[in-house]
């Protein structure tokens, strides 16, 4: 004859894997990788404390020319043509000053001298900044030693 725990034994099994199938599948907690990748879209923007010109203890400009030819500046520079989820930093500026209107653009005055950002450029400013005119020196067969310039204007950089 059996004893009760013999009969009661496969069925406490039986009921114990059937509650654990039952649970919902929990995901890997293991860090797959050294960091875990968040997208731009999902992150924001963390505003900065106002600053009092009073408990500013020191200030400078600096300026900086980027080179495009050098290697750490290439992934600012391509894709030369936009594609669908990427454009070089040129793209992203000109997009920001000509379509969206989200970053102003200053003149450095007559001279390249003004660095003090006074005066705004117009729209129609930097649309004329924007064309390249490339001009060419051609000769006259009809005239001899005579030479004219042929100009031509297109859209830079794309």
């Amino acid at each position: 004859m059996k004893h009760a725990s013999d009969i009661l034994r496969p069925c406490l099994v039986g009921l114990g894997l059937l509650v654990l199938s039952a649970l919902p599948v929990i995901g890997q907690t293991v860090l797959d990788g050294a960091y875990i990748k968040e997208h731009t879209k999902t992150k924001r923007v963390v505003p900065y404390t106002h600053i009092r010109e009073a408990d500013v203890m020191y200030a400078r400009r600096v300026w900086r020319e980027l080179d495009m030819r050098e290697k750490i500046n290439h992934p600012l520079y391509y894709p030369t043509t936009p594609i669908s989820d990427r454009k070089s930093l040129f793209d992203v500026i000109r997009q920001a000053l000509l379509t969206d209107g989200s970053i102003t653009a200053y003149s450095s005055g007559l001279l390249d001298d003004d660095d003090e950002f006074k005066k705004p450029l117009l729209a129609s400013e930097l649309k004329e900044m924007f064309l390249r005119v490339d001009t060419q020196l051609t000769d006259d067969p009809t005239i001899r030693g005579s030479s004219f310039k042929s100009s031509r204007r297109s859209p830079a950089f794309g």
